[in-house]
């Protein structure tokens, strides 16, 4: 199991390029709140980012001296690596992608069963694989390549205006199946050693190349801005103590809190605070089944 920790800025290294209207965004919020609601996640042998990449960079932004870090040992089993599958607007069809892509990006198609076609993502033989519902055809854009995540964002921008969003693999591939995707398109997943070396040689992929569950993550650690820009370690460490005889629920995976969590995640419940911004099931959940 992980640990919290206060990690000194220039230790952290994010291994994807950040998204500057989000780190505009959580730069406000942190402002307006005066509070990290999270911590981010790190491995911390590397100093590599696994979760928290614009919390970080708007942190940085604000003079932070230090960050509060869920610290884990990244080739445990508590921490997976997955990626991001591409869900594109019903409205409409593949024929339009093909023919964006080819003709903006000059791209090359393989036409597949979907079968074959995700294994040949697992080889590296292809950036994309564009599937829609009720065909067991797809089409492999072909890579040229062991490499193809700037191939990868090129399709997400040429894309955009389609309304693409993103969900896990399981869920795209469900939902081709069901009806309820009409069109998405699978990528490539990174292992581990690939992130840690990009990260050793000063390199980031694009946005949305990785997503990682980390099982037990700690949530709500409200951590008060001036904590983290004070050169005062006392107080950090004041913190730190707060937080080890903190109450805590655990909450199994499929909740929805900030956003979906696929891992089990553990709540610090806040008793005498008021407006702390739990959802109203988490907050119920808190309530009822809280537990040191």
């Amino acid at each position: 199991m992980g640990q919290l920790a206060f990690v000194g800025i220039e230790r952290l290294k994010p291994h994807e390029e950040i998204i500057e209207e989000l780190v505009g965004s959580i730069k406000s919020d942190l402002l307006s709140t005066g509070t990290l609601l999270h911590p981010i996640v790190v491995e911390l042998s590397h100093g590599l980012i696994l979760d928290g990449s614009h919390r970080f960079e708007a942190l940085r932004r604000l003079c932070a001296r230090k960050v509060l870090a869920y610290t884990v040992d990244y080739f445990s089993e508590e921490v997976e690596l997955k990626t991001w599958y591409r869900v594109v607007s019903e409205h409409h069809d593949i024929g339009e992608l093909l023919k964006v892509l080819s003709g903006s990006l000059c791209a090359v198609f393989e036409r597949v069963g979907v079968d074959a076609g995700l294994e040949a993502l697992k080889k590296r033989k292809g950036a994309v694989l564009l599937m829609s519902h009720g065909s067991d055809v797809a089409y492999l854009m072909l890579s040229e390549g062991p490499f193809p995540f700037r191939e990868v964002a090129r399709v997400d921008e040429a894309l955009r205006r389609f309304g693409i969003r993103y969900d896990t693999e399981t869920n795209v591939i469900s939902g081709l199946s069901s009806g309820d995707v009409k069109l998405g398109y699978a990528v490539p997943a990174l292992s581990k050693e690939e992130v840690v070396e990009w990260v050793s040689r000063g390199e980031t992929f694009p946005p949305k190349s990785t997503r990682h569950v980390v099982q037990d993550r700690i949530l709500y650690t409200l951590t008060p801005l001036e904590v983290m820009t004070t050169d005062d370690e006392s107080v950090r460490e004041r913190v730190l103590r707060g937080l080890a005889s903190a109450e805590t629920v655990s909450l199994g995976p499929g909740q929805f809190i900030d956003r979906p969590y696929e891992e089990r995640v553990r709540v610090v419940v806040h008793r005498g605070l008021r407006n702390v911004p739990y959802p109203p099931e988490i907050s119920r959940l808190v309530g009822l089944t809280a537990r040191r």
